[in-house]
């Protein structure tokens, strides 16, 4: 098994962001970008992280609760399709939520959705993405870590 670095990208109403694992295999680059974006709930800001192996993006919104709020990531592999995805979303005050796919997937992209609810009312919440990538190739690609933010009504 090979192991790379996948940059996927990090973005609100979007999807997460890769990096490379050891050894890294080919080069790896990480930079941010914020786009400003309409969506249902309003104005959010829309981070994406880019790195060797593809991008991956995190997206928080607040759908209209005063105690909850969504998280939303997509990965795109430009090395291949992606087999597997392991993510985690934490938020700052500690909560945090994953998912282990049960693959095999066979697409360069994959998305999901996670809700934390029990949050504070009026409280920005910066939730971060983290996790990894199995390629087709038996690349293993780490997210580079990305993060955004939300508040509850």
């Amino acid at each position: 098994m090979v192991a790379s670095t996948l940059g996927l990208g990090l973005a609100m109403l979007a999807g997460p962001a890769y990096a490379a694992s050891n050894p890294v295999v080919g080069s790896s680059s990480s930079t941010g970008t914020t786009q400003m974006v309409i969506a249902s709930s309003g104005i959010s800001p829309l981070t994406t992280s880019y790195g060797s192996c593809g991008s991956a993006s995190l997206t928080m919104f607040n759908g209209g609760s005063r105690s909850a709020i969504d998280a939303n990531y997509q990965l795109v592999s430009t090395q291949g399709n992606i087999v597997y995805e392991h993510v985690t979303v934490t938020l700052n005050n500690g909560k945090s939520e994953s998912y282990d796919g049960p693959g095999p997937i066979f697409s360069a992209t994959a998305s999901g959705q996670f809700t934390f609810s029990g949050l504070r009312s009026k409280t920005t919440y910066t939730g971060t993405l983290t996790g990894t990538v199995t390629l087709d190739s038996g690349a293993t690609c780490t997210l580079i870590p990305t993060s955004t933010k939300a508040t509850t009504l």
